[in-house]
């Protein structure tokens, strides 16, 4: 269930992500040639899209190589079995939806109409809609057409081929395989972070070797996000620390708070003082 999710997300082929992006890409190219529509900045975003696509995928092979992949990092991991079918039925239930919507996208275009007509007074339900603007059964027979030879191959390979016999996997010689020597997160990611290195600005903080025989070393390399470490985080302390200031004032001592009652009752009380009146009387004479 996990690769389907990560297939769907990326905008991968034949599931609802792909769909999903393909509406996306049709809109911004149709408006590019619509008259008086802003052409320059529509056609920035398109390749902006296709690179969030591919770092998606990137992303997503880095997570499932780390988590499902090699030797297991703990022993919460070696020991780990899976879930029983009362908890794999909801997941099943989605990853069967993935596959409707990005098999016959048709069979969701009349909702999407009826949500779109609710949302916009002036759409013409008639006149136009998803099916008329969007190749729906091209996309469902090419989907098809994709999907139907892939699985027969794969069964008729499955029914067919010799029990292979399970090896090691880039063993380098190493008779004893650790996870110390498989590729973890950061270094299958380093390719990608060292090509952004201007936007992510990653913390590496490299071992320091000295001497014939030097004391272990470990290297800590952390990309901090821009947006929840980089803003929020900052500005969330900032104002804490500013809010940080009125704890002086609740002390829990009793008389604190009725001298707080106090000033509260005499600041309500003086809104009922005319002044305006007493200040018109106290310069008339």
């Amino acid at each position: 269930m996990f690769v389907v999710g990560a297939v769907a997300i990326c905008g991968l082929p034949p599931l609802n992500g792909f769909v999903s992006e393909l509406f996306i890409y049709l809109g911004l190219l149709g408006t590019m040639i619509t008259p008086g529509a802003m052409g320059s900045a529509i056609v920035m975003a398109v390749p902006v899209l296709a690179m969030i696509g591919a770092l998606a995928v990137a992303c997503f092979v880095k997570v499932y190589s780390a988590v499902f992949l090699g030797n297991p990092r703990s022993e919460a991991a070696a020991d780990a079995h899976e879930s029983p079918l009362t908890m794999r039925l909801p997941m099943l239930v989605l990853a069967a939806a993935c596959f409707v919507i990005g098999l016959a996208p048709v069979l969701l275009a009349p909702i999407l109409d009826t949500v779109i007509s609710t949302w916009s007074v002036e759409f013409d339900l008639s006149a136009a809609n998803i099916a008329a603007l969007v190749p729906l059964k091209t996309i469902s027979i090419a989907a098809i057409s994709f999907v139907v030879p892939v699985v027969s191959i794969t069964v008729f390979l499955r029914r067919h081929s010799r029990t292979a016999r399970r090896v090691g996997t880039w063993d380098c010689g190493y008779a004893c395989l650790t996870p110390r020597i498989q590729y973890t997160a950061s270094s299958f990611a380093q390719m990608i972070v060292s090509m952004f290195r201007w936007v992510l600005n990653p913390d590496l903080h490299r071992p320091q070797v000295d001497g014939l025989f030097p004391k272990p070393a470990t290297m800590h390399s952390h990309v901090a996000d821009i947006i929840l470490d980089r803003m929020i985080v900052p500005c969330g302390r900032a104002v804490e620390k500013w809010f940080g200031w009125f704890r002086r004032f609740q002390q829990g001592i009793t008389q604190h708070y009725l001298l707080y009652i106090l000033i509260t009752v005499i600041l309500m009380l003086s809104t009922m003082i005319p002044f305006k009146e007493f200040i018109a009387r106290l310069f008339a004479r």
